[in-house]
């Protein structure tokens, strides 16, 4: 099929027309559309050190774990609804869960996960992710103080156990400093009675316990979970996309040219 470049010379004036026109309809379209944005963040997942700084960082919670939880729909609802913006919990709910699965979120590495949502307004995408990022931070805090707590408490109660089982046997009580400090034990143990060989034992317990809660509360290495960066907004909206706009304008130029140029075929051919 060979190009008439004469009649397309001809119809120039109704091709530019057409371009114009094209211009005109998709950005009036572009503009009424409404627009979603989208809101990126980036949480690293806190972490504990359980012997005092001995062994590697333990993570309060695992990427993995924190990833799925983050898509339950209890939490995504619970989200919304602190962000003031509760209709918007059926947009970020994943489609298994009957959602439009707006909310994705991805695992990076072991200790971190990326969150990306949409959302239909630019401050809407801002104010969800950041009361996510807020709510996850504020629920690990909230973990990391009920295991101080516990461990006080547990400390609390061993030395309780220390005074009370030093207090029936002061004998047991000597003897257990004796082989706390010492490195052999056997001339503290072979010199005590039975009765007492049994306490001095359960004191000699007592304290590798109580010097291994004091070493986990001291938490010379604890890392609070974070966002790294904060929320970022895509500074363009994700939907719909400059290139979606740019396509439709072309496609309609192309198209209304076509019907121009058949139009003026058609005129020319009936003042024949």
């Amino acid at each position: 099929m060979s190009i008439d470049w004469k009649l397309l010379w001809k119809s120039r004036w109704l091709i530019l027309i057409a371009f114009i026109l094209a211009a005109a309809i998709s950005a009036i379209s572009f503009a009424l559309l409404p627009r979603q944005w989208a809101a990126m963040a980036l949480i690293q997942v806190g972490s504990v050190t359980m012997s005092g700084g001995q062994h590697s960082q333990v993570p309060i919670e695992s990427a993995a774990v924190l990833a799925d939880n983050l898509r339950l729909p209890g939490f995504v609802e619970s989200v919304a609804t602190a962000a003031g913006l509760p209709k918007e919990a059926v947009n970020l709910l994943p489609r298994v869960y009957g959602g439009h699965g707006w909310l994705e979120v991805t695992q990076v590495g072991k200790h971190a996960v990326l969150l990306r949502l949409r959302a239909d307004g630019r401050e809407r995408a801002k104010k969800l992710a950041q009361t996510i990022v807020n709510t996850v931070i504020a629920r690990d805090g909230k973990v990391l103080a009920l295991r101080i707590a516990a461990l006080s408490d547990e400390l609390n109660a061993l030395e309780r156990d220390l005074v009370a089982v030093r207090a029936r046997s002061p004998y047991a009580s000597i003897g257990s400093e004796l082989v706390v400090g010492a490195r052999s034990t056997s001339p503290y143990v072979s010199g005590a009675g039975t009765g007492q060989l049994g306490a001095i034992r359960t004191i000699v317990d007592l304290h590798s316990k109580i010097a291994r809660i004091k070493s986990l509360l001291a938490f010379p290495y604890t890392v609070k979970t974070r966002s790294n960066d904060g929320v970022s907004l895509i500074a363009r909206p994700v939907f719909p996309r400059p290139s979606v706009f740019v396509g439709f304008w072309i496609v309609l130029w192309l198209i209304m040219s076509m019907v121009f140029i058949r139009w003026r075929m058609a005129c020319g051919k009936r003042s024949r």
